[in-house]
């Protein structure tokens, strides 16, 4: 119902001013950017006290239900959590700690999933990489991104140490970067 009237507000405006830039002919009826101001306004967000990674823990440790699935894997909330405790040990064996960006060379998957919550574990931030691109512009984009590690994997769990009681959010604060994005245009 709103397009037809958008349409009649031009038109009016046409016929009223023909001189009238198109710019400054108004698309919204009346009241209707009141309302869309209303809806992008609300109580002010209190900082949390918790980092995003410990709200995930508490989350995945206390729901015994499957929470993550792809074709071949169901994990439940303790499994999930397990994970990525393990994958972010062997990340911090690995070098990545706060400022490390970890390259995700993989399809979506469970493992996808696990490999970017355990880099954000370990303190890193994560550049997806898609898979089906050629080789050469995956490894111009890590190396441009600067990734010192690119996972085209998550490694066997029994290759993995087991979780490190003291991996926590590690040094991570909440203005650290999480992932870098490039975009084709």
């Amino acid at each position: 119902d709103t397009a037809p009237a958008h349409l009649g507000n031009i038109l009016h405006s046409i016929l009223d001013d023909p001189d009238k830039s198109l710019a400054a002919i108004p698309l919204l009826q009346s009241g209707e950017l009141d309302t869309l101001k209303s809806w992008g306004t609300g109580p002010d967000l209190e900082p949390r006290d918790r980092h995003f990674m410990v709200e995930l823990e508490s989350v995945l440790l206390s729901t015994p239900d499957v929470v993550i699935e792809d074709g071949s894997t169901e994990l439940t909330g303790p499994q999930t959590w397990n994970r990525i405790e393990r994958v972010a040990a062997w990340l911090r064996s690995s070098g990545v700690g706060r400022g490390q960006r970890v390259g995700i060379n993989m399809s979506r998957s469970t493992d996808a999933v696990i490999a970017i919550m355990a880099t954000l574990l370990a303190g890193g931030s994560y550049l997806p990489l898609d898979p089906w691109q050629p080789a050469r512009r995956r490894k111009s984009l890590a190396q441009t991104a600067g990734c010192g590690l690119v996972l085209n994997e998550v490694p066997p769990l029994v290759d993995l140490p087991g979780p490190d009681p003291g991996i926590g959010s590690g040094d991570r604060r909440d203005d650290d970067e999480s992932y870098v994005m490039f975009t084709s245009g």
